[in-house]
């Protein structure tokens, strides 16, 4: 008895149950719609403190985390929801029956409604706390044209493969391309970063140029923002010791150190080696062999030459277009080719200078490299600059190509372009301030279509090194520009007389802490690019 007693109550139970709840729903109507509308409006208050979040994380360009993109659609989809529902609470306050009694039906409907919606709601409102909306995106690739339109020549193909196996060894940490300026060092590393991202070798490849005179927060910055994250430490111990966490975190990673001129301390950047970390391996690119091999300790070196011969022919014809393949011009332009030492800077950019030319333009730009080495001219090298520069059409191009000179090569920002170059009048017959960016942002596309500049990300563009010291040379001794030598910091001011010469004064690693009251520079304007 006791059983069917027990079967009797739980069937009792499981009839009424819903009943109960169903007749909750219609009486507790109003109380449910109030509950809906709080929860609703609390929702839309977090949802607005997170969209603040979002804007501002846009505005430094970072990228919005999935989970927050999804949560603000669910909370779109449920306020709509919402929204609808209790637009249908006006119809349920209607009564039956000559206005004598609730329509219950109707109450019981959208009350049913409201309470799902609202559980749901609850739901989301709950996910949505979180730690970051954001993150700073690591760079999609290291690489550039120059990569991409990389050719496996002899020459460079057994250096390429003898460093991926170098990279592979346990017991090597430090590595090292040498060879002189405009060989093509930068090139083969960022190929290495291409090829073990391709196969898997390491999870994570920055880069950073560290140059002549290191920035050591410009170096951690280039670093992080391939690691993906900012740093909150302002001061470089600070930084240094937040690097090392993060980059200590990664099982394999390759840290690539373009352009060491003398001992770079890898603690001082932050840069785990040796036991501190067998996952971190660093790859470094010099013009001097000792400055890797007695300066960083390296433990292996690779030497890359310049191109041989028919490397330096094939890659001069790509570059040059099909035009070269006519038979009147091919002879003239082997010997073009030839003047440019089998560096494959020189050869890109005395190509892409005369790409498209007649066979008229090919036999003067041979006759002016000839004339550039009897000049003396440091040939071939800047002979071939020499010419690329002079092929430049019209004089505001090369206006900003010498500018680009005064600048750090490595970070030169169009915006910096634009008030120097509307400060300095270069740009003619323009009225406003779009006028000249887009002067300025057309001068500047043409320029890298010369290869005489590198695209950058946010807004910025780079400069070769040796291009950086020819248009340096250049504002120097046509321009009368004083300028300090690349590398070089002004620590105190020249000699009164020593400035009466130039025009232009440029200075953009001034040391100095007060400038003198009066310059005496009769000869024209006095710039400062300090």
């Amino acid at each position: 008895m006791e059983i069917v007693g027990s079967m009797a109550s739980t069937v009792v139970e499981l009839l009424f149950d819903p009943i109960r709840r169903s007749v909750i729903r219609v009486f507790y109507y109003s109380r449910n719609v109030k509950s809906l509308e709080t929860h609703m409006e609390e929702l839309s208050d977090k949802k607005t403190r997170v969209l603040h979040y979002v804007e501002e994380a846009i505005n430094k360009r970072e990228e919005i985390e999935d989970d927050v993109v999804k949560w603000l659609a669910s909370v779109d989809v449920i306020t709509e929801e919402a929204d609808r529902v209790l637009k249908d609470k006006d119809k349920a306050k209607k009564r039956c029956l000559m206005g004598l009694f609730p329509n219950f039906m109707t109450r019981y409907r959208v009350s049913t409604e409201i309470k799902s919606i609202e559980e749901e709601a609850v739901k989301i409102s709950l996910r949505g706390q979180f730690d970051r909306v954001s993150y700073l995106p690591a760079r999609r690739g290291i690489g550039d044209r120059s990569v991409k339109d990389y050719e496996a020549f002899e020459s460079r193909r057994h250096v390429l493969d003898e460093i991926l196996e170098a990279l592979m060894d346990n017991d090597v940490n430090l590595l090292g391309v040498y060879g002189m300026a405009g060989v093509g060092k930068t090139t083969i590393v960022k190929k290495v970063a291409e090829q073990v991202k391709a196969n898997r070798i390491f999870d994570v490849v920055v880069l950073a140029v560290v140059s002549k005179t290191p920035d050591l927060k410009t170096i951690q910055g280039e670093i992080a923002d391939g690691l993906g994250f900012k740093f909150e430490a302002e001061t470089i111990r600070g930084r240094a010791q937040r690097l090392r966490e993060r980059l200590e975190r990664e099982t394999k990673v390759l840290v690539i150190l373009d352009d060491i001129w003398e001992r770079l301390e890898l603690d001082d950047v932050g840069i785990p080696s040796g036991s501190d970390n067998r996952g971190c391996k660093i790859l470094m690119t010099s013009r001097d062999q000792n400055a890797l091999y007695r300066g960083m300790d390296t433990q292996k070196l690779f030497h890359l030459e310049v191109l041989l011969e028919n490397e330096a022919w094939n890659l001069f014809k790509n570059m040059a277009g099909d035009a070269i393949k006519n038979p009147d011009l091919q002879h003239v332009a082997v010997e073009v080719a030839k003047r440019c030492a089998r560096l494959p800077i020189y050869l890109v950019i005395v190509a892409s200078a005369l790409k498209g030319g007649d066979v008229s333009e090919w036999k003067d730009a041979l006759e002016s490299l000839k004339r550039f080495d009897k000049d003396g001219i440091n040939s071939p090298v800047n002979s071939a600059l020499e010419l690329s520069y002079t092929s430049l059409k019209g004089e505001e191009i090369k206006s900003v190509f010498l500018l680009c000179g005064q600048l750090r090569p490595h970070r030169i920002a169009i915006l910096d372009l634009l008030k120097y170059t509307v400060g300095l009048g270069l740009f003619k017959r323009i009225s406003t301030l779009d006028e000249a960016r887009h002067r300025l942002n057309k001068l500047v596309n043409d320029l890298i279509a010369s290869c005489l500049l590198q695209g950058g990300a946010d807004g910025n563009v780079k400069m070769h090194d040796v291009l950086h010291c020819f248009a340096a040379s250049v504002a120097s001794k046509d321009h009368r520009v004083f300028a300090l030598s690349s590398g070089t910091v002004l620590r105190e001011w020249p000699a009164k007389d020593m400035l009466e010469q130039y025009s232009a004064i440029s200075l953009p690693d001034c040391k100095i802490s007060g400038l003198p009251e009066v310059l005496n520079c009769p000869k024209n304007g006095v710039v400062y690019t300090v």
